[in-house]
Order: structure tokens, then C-alpha cells, then sequence
């Protein structure tokens, strides 16, 4: 007989919610910890709510196990999980798919603040070893393009002159480098030194039409949390 443990609905954001039920049953094969629990991670996209991950401890055609389904595909993952990090791993995979749903699927930047530059590589190491022997799978996040920086170096990157350009490429597509220094009242050579910076680091890319470079910002950028070494 089942007793619930919780079912509970909370809304992560506007458009956003996560749902979680769990029930105590009967330790078995089939479940080891006694628990049946089912999460789901919804997102409000074209109108209604579409689910964007599902995990859960039930049978699925017909084999126990603890596996997770995702937005608008047939075949799911089997996790050796339990409850303990059901709603993290629900949500981390969610945040993920939505994320590339409301990027229209563009390609994603992400500018990651460390405190020691040096430490970032041997973590990246440990990782590709793990991943090369089969000890973990691969990380999206990791597969993500990433530019590596300390708080010292993005201050001077992203300086404000910098900043404006790149809302200024985002706002007002298709403008060539003079027209971008005409609009900012700036130099042209400051301009078109700003520019080849954040090209360089992979922020800003360039096209040419009609024998002018056009700069443009065609993928999102992303800053997540200080990850402290």
C-alpha cells in the first residue's frame, strides 16, 4: 500500500515549475529504498506547459530502474540514482533544454570567472581522463565553448566602452564599425580596436558586405556563478 510522502508544485519562475511526488511502499527489487518518486521540470512555451525532463523510479516497458525522459524524444537515460539527487539532476538537465529552446538554438558562450587561472586546466584534466576511461559521461557544460578567465582579466575585457558595443550589436543589427562609432560618439579606432578584442576572444564575430566589415553577435552569452578553486 502506498503512503505519499509529498507531492508538492513549485514555481521556479514565471515560466517555470517543478513538480515532485514521492510515495513510501514496500522495500523490493524493484524499488530498494522503499520510495516511488517521480519529478518533473515544466516550461511555459507557446502557450501551455511543456515538459522539459521527467524523472523517475517506476517501470518503464516493463524494467525497474530510475530513468529520465526528455523534451520531445522516444529514449530515455537510466541513472543509478536515488531520491537524494533526483531534483538537482532534474533540474540541471532541464535549465539546460530550456535554455537552448529559448536561444532558438543558437550556439552559446560561457564566460567562466575563476579565481586561479592555473588550477581551471588540472580540473579539465581530471575530467577528460574520467570521461576517456568511461568512469563518468560527458558534461554538456563542459562541451559548451568557454572562455576561462580571472576577475583581474574580465574587468579589463568587458570594460564599459566594450559592454556598449556589444548591447549596441545586439540591438542594432547590420551596422558597420563606423556607423557603430558615429552611433557610441566615439573614435573609429577605439571602435575598431574594441572590436578586434572581443573578436579575438571569441565574443563578437565579423562579415563583410559591400567591402565593410559588420560586426554581429550571433550566439548567446552566458555568465554563471564565481567558481572559486
Amino acid at each position: 500500500m502506498r503512503k505519499i510522502i509529498f507531492t508538492d508544485d513549485f514555481n521556479l519562475a514565471v515560466d517555470r515549475k517543478l513538480i515532485r511526488k514521492a510515495w513510501k511502499v514496500r522495500k523490493s527489487d524493484q524499488f530498494p529504498e522503499g520510495i516511488i518518486f517521480v519529478f518533473q521540470y515544466l516550461l511555459w512555451l507557446n502557450g501551455r506547459w511543456e515538459q522539459m525532463v521527467r524523472l523517475d523510479n517506476m517501470l518503464h516497458q516493463g524494467t525497474p530502474g530510475t530513468h529520465i525522459h526528455y523534451y520531445k524524444k522516444q529514449k530515455v537515460d537510466w541513472l543509478p540514482i536515488g531520491i537524494q539527487n533526483a531534483e538537482r539532476i532534474v533540474i540541471e538537465k532541464a535549465e539546460g533544454i530550456a535554455r537552448k529552446l529559448m536561444m532558438g538554438g543558437r550556439e552559446m558562450v560561457r564566460v567562466l570567472i575563476v579565481e586561479d587561472i592555473h588550477a581551471y586546466p588540472k580540473k579539465t584534466n581530471e575530467y577528460i581522463r574520467n570521461v576517456g576511461k568511461g568512469e563518468i559521461p560527458i558534461d554538456k557544460k563542459m562541451a559548451e565553448k568557454t572562455i576561462v578567465i580571472t576577475p583581474e582579466l574580465f574587468s579589463k575585457i568587458f570594460s564599459p566602452e566594450r559592454l556598449r558595443i556589444m548591447l549596441h550589436l545586439k540591438e542594432k543589427e547590420g551596422k558597420n564599425i563606423y556607423q557603430i562609432a558615429k552611433s557610441l560618439h566615439r573614435k573609429y579606432e577605439a571602435v575598431h580596436r574594441d572590436i578586434r578584442i572581443l573578436k579575438g576572444y571569441g565574443i563578437v564575430k565579423t562579415r563583410e558586405k559591400e567591402n565593410k566589415v559588420i560586426p554581429l553577435i550571433d550566439q548567446e552569452i552566458v555568465i554563471p556563478a564565481f567558481i572559486h578553486s
